[in-house]
């Protein structure tokens, strides 16, 4: 994506003029559609099939000055994502797509260098009305959040609920980040989420381990987690 703030990771297609599919990490040939379910790019109406392309990482020039959220945490964010400063932290936006679904809204406010670390959640969907808020999830805390009301379709199985995964830890020098979506769904009577539906999902926002002294300055940090 050239949109400013977007993120690095899916952010080139191998070819060129290339039919990005819709969760913005494989690419067919132009003209061609995505089969996810398959695992193959289509050319209708000649029942003509090749394989996927995987979207590969773009890349910024290095810009020396002071370090902020967006450029730390840039590498692991989708291109399907922005991101936005705001003091002592930033905002990621992204507009996520799982297999077929339509697109839904999640913003996330990170917060890293208070006395205690959190983030806020925003989930979004026009279609099903959705506006999901949730604040203050801490440091240390592991969180599966069920978005009520939001679900997708999976192949063979049906529809999913889905959940955001949120998990933070760590110090100023490596502070771990996961933020994601997951989905689960019921099949012979038990609940089966994440790879053991499709191996789409699921999808991390920022998954990674980042240094953020850099970001916090002299604001006070006492949420240390090991």
């Amino acid at each position: 994506s050239s949109s400013a703030g977007a993120g690095l990771r899916f952010g080139c297609a191998p070819i060129a003029n290339a039919s990005v599919c819709n969760d913005r990490r494989l690419s067919c040939n132009e003209g061609w559609a995505c089969d996810l379910e398959a695992d193959l790019c289509r050319r209708e109406p000649y029942g003509e099939s090749a394989s996927l392309f995987r979207n590969i990482d773009a890349h910024k020039p290095f810009t020396s000055g002071t370090e902020n959220f967006c450029d730390v945490v840039s590498k692991s964010l989708p291109a399907s994502c922005t991101c936005s400063n705001k003091p002592f932290g930033g905002t990621v936006f992204c507009k996520i797509g799982v297999l077929f679904s339509d697109h839904f809204g999640l913003k996330a406010d990170v917060d890293p260098c208070g006395d205690e670390a959190h983030i806020d959640l925003q989930v979004t969907e026009s279609k099903m009305g959705i506006n999901f808020t949730m604040v203050g999830i801490k440091a240390g805390d592991t969180e599966d959040i069920p978005i009520p009301g939001l679900t997708v379709g999976i192949p063979k199985v049906g529809d999913a609920d889905v959940d955001v995964a949120i998990l933070m830890q760590g110090s100023l020098e490596a502070f771990t980040v996961k933020l994601g979506v997951d989905a689960c769904a019921k099949t012979a009577g038990k609940k089966v989420c994440g790879a053991d539906l499709t191996k789409y999902l699921p999808f991390w926002i920022l998954d990674g381990t980042y240094s953020i002294k850099g970001i916090c300055g002299d604001r006070r940090y006492s949420q240390v987690m090991v």
